[in-house]
């Protein structure tokens, strides 16, 4: 099939970022490359890609919506966030706040149209010690963490199959290194 660059005539709204704009044509048609060779169609598809910037993917704007649904609950329970996606090589913590001296680190588990429950079943061994050993490198990258009780609490966020938000369930001191 050949590969037929999009105008601003062929593009929809909804398809194409708001601050940029296509070039068009003369006639304002779409121009074909069938007869070009593939080195100018993957080209042509860099190109496009720039006058079409890839907006956020659902699943990332899905997981910033239970990020922020998350710090205002716990903000609203009298928790201070201090940090947001602290990340290591093959970890990363959602949250990082203080509740009164106790310095605790969030996983936040967001699911859609899931059965109850399934947000906070989510948690894995895997990612258990994944959460384990990104807090050990906060840690070591804040000193004055070191003195500080620590824990890691999971907030699970279910959103029904209509996006509604269904339920907020937050676990206290969820993963432990004693229950890997």
């Amino acid at each position: 099939t050949p590969f037929t660059r999009r105008t601003a005539s062929t593009a929809t709204p909804a398809t194409r970022h708001p601050s940029t704009s296509a070039p068009s044509t003369s006639t304002g048609r779409a121009r074909s490359t069938a007869g070009c060779s593939r080195r100018y169609e993957r080209r042509s598809q860099r190109a496009a890609r720039r006058w079409f910037p890839r907006l956020p993917s659902e699943r990332q704007s899905l997981g910033d919506f239970g990020e922020r649904t998350a710090a205002a609950h716990l903000e609203a329970k009298g928790y201070r966030i201090v940090g947001r996606k602290f990340r290591v090589r093959d970890a990363e913590i959602d949250l990082v706040a203080r509740d009164g001296d106790a310095l605790v680190f969030v996983e936040v588990r967001t699911r859609r149209g899931a059965y109850p429950g399934m947000a906070a079943l989510s948690i894995t061994r895997t990612k258990a010690a994944k959460l384990l050993l990104a807090a050990d490198r906060y840690v070591e990258q804040h000193p004055e963490a070191a003195d500080l009780p620590l824990r890691i609490d999971v907030v699970a966020i279910e959103l029904g199959a209509d996006g509604l938000l269904r339920n907020v369930i937050h676990i206290e001191d969820a993963v432990r290194p004693d229950r890997r």
